[in-house]
């Protein structure tokens, strides 16, 4: 906003701390090395 850029956050405003690793698991776990190990952790949850 200090730039006059505006940007949404209506999507980060509404994700619950409980909808964000889920959202982790599906987006941005599967194309990372260690995708096994981090999809266990993120389960744990």
């Amino acid at each position: 906003m200090a730039r006059g850029v505006f940007v949404d956050r209506s999507e980060a405003e509404q994700t619950t701390r409980f909808d964000a690793p889920e959202r982790d698991l599906r987006e941005v776990t599967p194309i990372e090395r260690s995708s096994r190990n981090e999809a266990l952790l993120i389960r744990r949850l």
